[in-house]
């Protein structure tokens, strides 16, 4: 073989080797087995037990202990359960929709960087205490170039799963919650007006202050109220103050009491009629907002038991009681431990200025007629 046509053959066969190089690159940059799978390695995100968020300086970590979920980085206190399956439904329905080759070198670009406009979440999933089966960075949102020019709506977002490419995955996942106070359970328990028999007053200026309610809807007045001619308006709203009681955070509940001053700035006591009584006791001003740090009590004060009937009424008014006693015992579980943060106008509503629940200038209600001897 003539030397000449030697060379032309090695050319050929290094630019055919060339070819088939470039078009495995490409076959492999648009591999249909990449373009529509799943995005996460969690075969079923029913198995998932934890739960790390990470964004800039905020971390959450959700745990799920016998089947109930908590903030693990609020003390394990308790969480929303809406909100973590609907996120788990998000991440388990993300199919790759593109390949970005070369996007680990730009990924500031994708919002996959920190930066000064942008923090991207990292979300880990676990099956167990140990290795994460998913480690996830979710970043900006991709709008559609097929939306008419104008404010369009996102249709997917840019992934990275662990060191792996950039991806583009839909459909379109919201904004992950980045604050551990944003999965708690913020409200508590509610009590509306016609559940309360009675409310009462201590604040830390004045004395004690109390409302009656009677069965007709009618108020009268006790301790700094005696005698005086009750704001029915004004007192429906007191009896609503623990109808949306809701807290905005959680103390450590390790912390002294006394540092947090409990009580100092007054408590609420409700007496419903049932028999439990729930206490809220407002402590020193939080930090920011003007918040108050709170604390709840429940317990139980039996009222008096039917004096007579025929048995069946005795029987469903024993039960009734055990049925109070047992909830306030379960109240007192659940929410008593813990020190809450109250909004500056909740805690307002509880301590419902006395001079406010009464009729200005109204003449005195009438003495009750004298008994006859």
């Amino acid at each position: 073989m003539k030397s000449r046509t030697l060379i032309l053959l090695l050319i050929v066969l290094v630019a055919l080797a060339m070819f088939i190089s470039k078009v495995g690159r490409r076959s492999h940059e648009a591999s249909p087995t990449e373009l529509g799978q799943r995005v996460l390695h969690t075969k079923d995100i029913n198995a998932i037990e934890r739960i790390e968020l990470t964004s800039g300086t905020q971390q959450v970590v959700l745990a799920r202990t016998d089947g109930e979920w908590a903030v693990g980085s609020l003390w394990d206190y308790p969480a929303q359960f809406e909100p973590i399956a609907a996120l788990l439904r998000q991440l388990d329905q993300l199919r790759v929709g593109e390949v970005i080759r070369g996007g680990t070198e730009i990924l500031d670009e994708f919002g996959l960087a920190e930066s000064a406009t942008s923090f991207p979440v990292r979300v880990k999933l676990f099956e167990s205490a140990d290795t994460a089966t998913d480690d996830l960075l979710i970043g900006l949102p991709r709008t559609s170039s097929a939306m008419p020019a104008g404010f369009s709506m996102p249709d997917s977002r840019y992934y990275r799963s662990g060191d792996g490419e950039v991806v583009i995955a839909e459909p379109f996942v919201e904004e992950v919650r980045r604050r551990p106070t944003d999965w708690i359970v913020s409200k508590l328990p509610s009590f509306g007006p016609s559940e309360i028999g009675s409310m009462t007053a201590y604040p830390t200026n004045g004395a004690m202050y109390a409302l009656d309610r009677d069965a007709d809807g009618t108020y009268s007045g006790a301790g700094a109220l005696t005698g005086k001619v009750i704001n029915v308006a004004s007192a429906e709203i007191w009896f609503r103050s623990l109808q949306n009681l809701s807290t905005r955070s959680i103390v450590d509940p390790a912390t002294d009491a006394k540092a947090l001053a409990r009580g100092a700035s007054g408590s609420a006591v409700a007496h419903l009629t049932n028999g439990i009584v729930v206490r809220v006791e407002l402590g020193a001003l939080t930090p920011e907002n003007m918040g108050h740090y709170g604390w709840l009590t429940f317990t139980y004060e039996e009222p008096p038991a039917l004096a007579h009937g025929e048995e069946a009424a005795l029987a469903a008014d024993r039960a009734a009681r055990d049925a109070a006693r047992e909830e306030a015992e379960k109240l007192q579980a659940r929410y008593g431990h813990w020190i809450y943060v109250f909004d500056y106008s909740q805690a307002t509503k509880l301590l419902f200025l006395p001079d406010q629940l009464i009729v200005a200038n109204a003449a005195p209600p009438p003495l009750p007629p004298a008994a006859k001897d």
